[in-house]
């Protein structure tokens, strides 16, 4: 008479082949998700450069697009600057999404003496983050800049956000 069924060694070959096909599977899945969130943060770096935009064309220069909107007038908020956190759009990423769960920081790094040329970064907020992402950089004649080896200097490799 004849056993039907499956060896214990059949089923741990079966078991082990399962296990690694999932150990690829959640790799690839990781990657995914941190590939979606440096692309929310490219997203959110244009939408801020429209925003700017917008603004230039109403007030002829960028100046004054930081801060808040208040002139620091004792209500705690800060005065308009030129630099910092935009007033104009979210000075977090993802945008659509609520500040506490935010991975990256929207600012407003450079702004020009004549109000005509500005640079806005994508930072991330947590050191964890910090680690796993560099930090993405518009400038306002179109380039782009990723940090990807994470050492706060933009090299000529690095002047691309998907090179």
């Amino acid at each position: 008479m004849k056993v039907k069924g499956f060896s214990l060694i059949e089923l741990l070959v079966v078991v082990s082949i399962l296990f690694g096909l999932l150990a690829l599977g959640r790799q690839r899945y990781v990657q995914h998700i941190e590939k979606t969130k440096l692309t929310q943060a490219q997203s959110d770096l244009l939408i801020l450069a429209s925003k700017l935009e917008q603004y230039k064309l109403f007030n002829g220069n960028y100046l004054g697009a930081a801060g808040s909107r208040s002139s620091g007038d004792g209500t705690g908020e800060s005065p308009v600057t030129n630099t910092g956190s935009p007033w104009i759009f979210q000075a977090y990423s993802p945008a659509n999404k609520l500040e506490q769960d935010a991975i990256f920081t929207l600012a407003i790094s450079f702004v020009s003496n004549n109000g005509l040329e500005y640079q806005i970064t994508a930072t991330a907020i947590n050191d964890k983050d910090k680690k796993r992402y560099g930090v993405l950089i518009y400038y306002s004649d179109g380039r782009r800049g990723y940090d990807r080896n994470k050492d706060g200097e933009f090299a000529n490799n690095e002047q691309c956000w998907d090179c």
